[in-house]
Protein backbone atom coordinates (compact mmCIF):
# COMPACT_ATOMS: atom_id res chain seq x y z
CA UNK A 1 0.00 0.00 0.00
CA UNK A 2 1.07 3.53 0.01
CA UNK A 3 2.07 6.17 2.79
CA UNK A 4 -0.62 7.87 4.34
CA UNK A 5 1.35 11.52 3.97
CA UNK A 6 2.41 10.55 7.79
CA UNK A 7 -1.06 11.97 9.29
CA UNK A 8 -1.65 11.55 13.04
CA UNK A 9 -4.80 12.84 14.89
CA UNK A 10 -4.47 14.88 17.37
CA UNK A 11 -6.77 15.92 19.91
CA UNK A 12 -6.37 18.64 21.54
CA UNK A 13 -8.89 19.03 25.45
CA UNK A 14 -8.54 21.99 28.08
CA UNK A 15 -10.17 25.06 29.02
CA UNK A 16 -8.64 27.40 26.59
CA UNK A 17 -9.50 25.27 23.47
CA UNK A 18 -11.62 26.38 21.07
CA UNK A 19 -14.46 24.50 20.87
CA UNK A 20 -15.12 22.94 17.33
CA UNK A 21 -12.00 24.42 16.18
CA UNK A 22 -10.09 22.29 13.47
CA UNK A 23 -7.05 23.50 11.93
CA UNK A 24 -6.99 22.83 7.62
CA UNK A 25 -3.50 22.96 7.71
CA UNK A 26 -1.37 20.02 7.45
CA UNK A 27 0.76 19.80 10.62
CA UNK A 28 2.96 17.45 11.93
CA UNK A 29 5.18 16.41 15.34
CA UNK A 30 7.24 19.95 14.31
CA UNK A 31 4.14 21.84 14.37
CA UNK A 32 3.35 20.20 18.58
CA UNK A 33 6.98 20.66 18.84
CA UNK A 34 6.61 24.56 17.57
CA UNK A 35 4.01 25.37 20.03
CA UNK A 36 5.86 24.19 22.99
CA UNK A 37 8.70 26.51 21.81
CA UNK A 38 6.33 29.02 21.12
CA UNK A 39 4.74 28.97 24.29
CA UNK A 40 8.47 28.70 26.62
CA UNK A 41 9.86 31.60 24.90
CA UNK A 42 12.59 29.43 23.05
CA UNK A 43 14.30 29.01 20.01
CA UNK A 44 12.58 26.74 17.26
CA UNK A 45 15.04 24.06 16.38
CA UNK A 46 15.35 21.82 13.41
CA UNK A 47 12.05 21.10 11.21
CA UNK A 48 9.90 23.23 14.05
CA UNK A 49 12.17 26.19 12.48
CA UNK A 50 10.82 25.92 9.10
CA UNK A 51 8.41 28.80 7.91
CA UNK A 52 6.55 25.92 6.26
CA UNK A 53 5.82 24.58 10.25
CA UNK A 54 2.78 25.47 11.09
CA UNK A 55 2.45 26.04 15.45
CA UNK A 56 -0.98 24.79 16.83
CA UNK A 57 -1.32 27.72 18.71
CA UNK A 58 -3.84 28.94 16.78
CA UNK A 59 -6.38 25.95 18.46
CA UNK A 60 -6.19 27.96 21.50
CA UNK A 61 -8.49 30.99 22.56
CA UNK A 62 -6.30 33.82 23.03
CA UNK A 63 -3.36 32.31 20.34
CA UNK A 64 -1.63 30.13 22.87
CA UNK A 65 -2.67 27.75 25.74
CA UNK A 66 -2.17 29.20 29.64
CA UNK A 67 1.35 28.50 30.65
CA UNK A 68 1.65 25.33 32.43
CA UNK A 69 2.96 27.29 35.85
CA UNK A 70 -0.53 27.84 36.61
CA UNK A 71 -0.90 31.42 34.74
Amino acid sequence: GQAAGGRVPLLLVGPSVRAGYRITTPADHYSLLALVEDEFGLRRLRGAACRCTPSLGSAFAGGMPPRLNGR
